[in-house]
């Protein structure tokens, strides 16, 4: 019997000698028997790390797998001895992916990093190269100022996989000019064109009361008024006079109180930074009291409060200004036509602010002050014609001067934004012409009216500096600014509706046309009543006119009344001997003695003549002081001697004098009236 053979297997190997381990990854082995021709069979003997099946090893985790190689033997070989071979299964490194590189605006809310994509599930941490410019926590990267860092993703080594790491670059920028954003423009902008609008009302509310002075009317007024985006004060509703009395005691000769007020709505809009849309409204009171100090001379001081809501477009930015002012004023007349007027005053603003900021999406709020001077002086020409015509030219200067205190935001944080002292400077010329035309009826008067005004700035700036809050920049922003009041033409018309029973209407329509693409258009209505307060009684030779004080008696016009006062005694001429008011834009009187009287009629007569005037107003001045002449003769001799210079008046100054002779001496008593009666040749 023969011994069986020995075998040895050889070449045991693993390829690749030394693998990464893989989720499924695989390995192959091979080997080379002995002489007995059977197949080596491979073993796991570590199955938690790896396991075979033929010649292929399977990962399952990383670190030592080990194998077995066997070989069975036969009738001639013994089997072969087992070989065993440990292939280190090294950890794998991931493979990470990540986001772009970020940009950012400094101030910019914090915000969230994503974990970066990974196949080990080991943890991340984040870190920031320059924490001057970004902090992380977390995931949460919090800026900090401006500049360049590179923001880490460190993952943790696992029983698998390495440690990892990916960055990626943050680049945050510094914050956008802020004179460059349209709603810091706007707001700006707002403040500027508030603080000039809240002078040219008021301004315009004492100017409209010293148009009435000139107009005749030193009487308690109350008045308010509608207007639509932005147009001129206008007249508005007054209250009946029986109210006015009681609202306050009766004022002396020669003092007047009026009280105006006003709401507004419109829109207005510009063309570049400063120009974006926007919404307003407004109101305002102003209460003033006068006096007139001389014959041609008015004294008054006035007292104001307004309010303007203002809502930009597009956004939640918004501003509400308030506005309160003393001013005084006066007017002088200059001779029958010529009349200059004036004012000056100083006003407290005060602005509520809100900003919207996209790159925050939040607002930011804001209060700020200021105090303003503003004035104005105007010098005219008036002229008007028996046939109801008036027509007024006129050059007009205004100044304005403000100075807006420096305030800072809050609620945006490095957003917010401080804004510098500033003064805002608006000197404008403005040239006009007003005209009406007086028609009168039985029922009252109709008197449409027209307004040409051109305003042009003769100084026009408002720069404003601007920075932020937090770490501001090395110099302001500026924001250079102009207010709306510049290179402006305005129209207006309208029609004034007089019933005898007091009342007024008045429709008036404005339109205000700008080289800056700044519209605007007014519609305002006026209603009022209430007769005049007590002054000098005077006779007028305007045709319609009335007279100045409620008890006058009105001599002019083609349609004669004797209007005389309830309670009138024949002798009394205390009334006609008042020095007649030059300060109103009435003709005077004529005096009380027939004398002066005559005197003036020849004068007015050879006037007209000269002219080449048959009547107008020669001839109705005559009648006035023909009715003069008669009134005293039939107060001192009697009805009769009344009658015949009536009938000489209308030799002088036609019938309209013999018509107030007849009306005077029915009024003296029958024998007068009689007389008319039985001598019908003589009218």
């Amino acid at each position: 019997m023969v011994d069986a053979g020995s075998q040895l297997i050889q070449a045991f190997v693993a390829t690749p000698e030394a693998p990464v381990f893989a989720p499924g990854g695989t390995f192959a082995l091979s080997a080379s028997g002995g002489a007995s021709g059977n197949p080596v069979v491979f073993a796991s003997l570590t199955p938690t790390v790896c396991q075979v099946q033929g010649s292929t090893v399977t990962m399952l985790t990383a670190g030592q797998c080990s194998l077995s190689a066997d070989q069975a033997g036969n009738a001639t070989y013994q089997a072969a001895a087992q070989v065993r071979l440990d292939v280190a299964i090294a950890l794998a490194t991931p493979e990470l992916g990540w986001i772009d590189d970020i940009s950012k605006v400094y101030g910019e809310d914090a915000f969230e990093l994503p974990e970066p994509q990974s196949s080990s599930p080991g943890t991340f941490s984040f870190s920031s190269s320059d924490p001057a410019v970004a902090t992380v926590s977390g995931r949460t990267v919090t800026l900090v100022g401006e500049g360049v860092t590179v923001l880490t993703a460190t993952q943790a080594a696992t029983a698998n996989y390495t440690a990892a790491a990916i960055q990626v670059r943050l680049l945050v920028s510094a914050r956008p000019n802020p004179a460059a954003d349209p709603r810091v423009a706007s707001g700006l902008q707002a403040q500027v064109d508030a603080s000039v609008q809240f002078a040219q009302i008021q301004s315009g509310n004492i100017r409209d009361r010293l148009r009435q002075v000139r107009g005749g009317s030193v009487s308690n007024d109350f008045r308010f008024a509608l207007t639509q985006a932005g147009g001129q004060g206008v007249p508005g509703l007054t209250l009946p006079k029986a109210a006015a009395d009681s609202v306050m005691p009766r004022l002396p000769e020669g003092w007047g109180m009026w009280v105006a007020g006003s709401a507004s709505f419109g829109r207005s809009g510009r063309t570049g930074l400063a120009g974006g849309g926007a919404d307003f409204s407004s109101r305002g009171l102003t209460v003033g009291i006068d006096h007139a100090v001389h014959e041609q001379v008015l004294l008054g001081m006035a007292g104001s409060w307004a309010r303007q809501d203002t809502d930009l477009d597009s956004s939640s930015s918004r501003l509400d200004a308030d506005q309160r002012s003393l001013a005084v004023y006066g007017l002088w007349r200059v001779g029958g036509n010529l009349f200059v007027d004036g004012m000056l005053a100083n006003g407290w603003l005060d602005f509520d602010s809100v900003r919207w900021n996209d790159l925050a999406q939040g607002s930011a709020q804001g209060q700020r002050s200021g105090q303003q001077w503003f004035g104005s002086l105007t010098f005219g020409h008036e002229r008007h014609n028996p046939a109801g015509m008036a027509l007024t030219s006129y050059g007009r200067y205004d100044w304005h001067r403000a100075t807006l205190d420096g305030y800072s935001e809050s609620g945006l944080g490095a957003f917010d934004l401080v804004y510098g002292r500033q003064r805002v400077v608006n000197n404008a010329l403005a040239l006009g012409v007003q005209g009406s035309f007086q028609l009168t009826r039985d029922w009252g008067s109709l008197r449409p009216h027209w307004t040409v005004e051109y305003r042009s700035a003769l100084d026009n700036r408002g720069q404003a500096t601007i920075n932020y809050v937090m770490r501001p920049a090395a110099s302001d922003y500026v924001l250079d600014l102009r207010s709306y009041n510049d290179d402006l033409l305005s129209l207006g018309a309208g029609m004034d509706l007089q019933l005898d029973s007091g009342w007024l209407f008045s429709l008036l329509l404005g339109h205000e046309q700008g080289r800056n693409a700044m519209r605007s258009n007014s519609i305002g209505l006026q209603v009022r009543y209430g007769q005049q307060g007590a002054n000098a009684p005077m006779y007028s030779d305007a045709p319609g006119a009335q007279p100045v004080g409620g008890s006058a008696r009105s001599c002019g016009g083609s349609s004669m009344r004797c209007n005389a006062p309830p309670g009138a005694q024949p002798g009394d001429r205390q009334q006609r001997r008042r020095k007649p008011a030059l300060l109103f834009h009435r003709s005077p009187p004529c005096s009380a003695r027939a004398l002066v009287c005559l005197q003036q009629l020849v004068a007015l007569q050879q006037l007209a003549q000269r002219l080449g005037v048959v009547g107008g107003v020669g001839q109705q001045a005559g009648g006035a002081c023909t009715l003069h002449v008669a009134e005293q003769m039939i107060d001192e001799q009697g009805a009769s001697r009344g009658t015949a210079q009536g009938r000489t008046g209308g030799d002088v100054g036609g019938r309209i004098g013999f018509a107030h002779a007849q009306c005077r001496a029915a009024q003296h008593g029958s024998a007068g009236q009689q007389l008319f009666d039985h001598r019908p040749g003589e009218r």
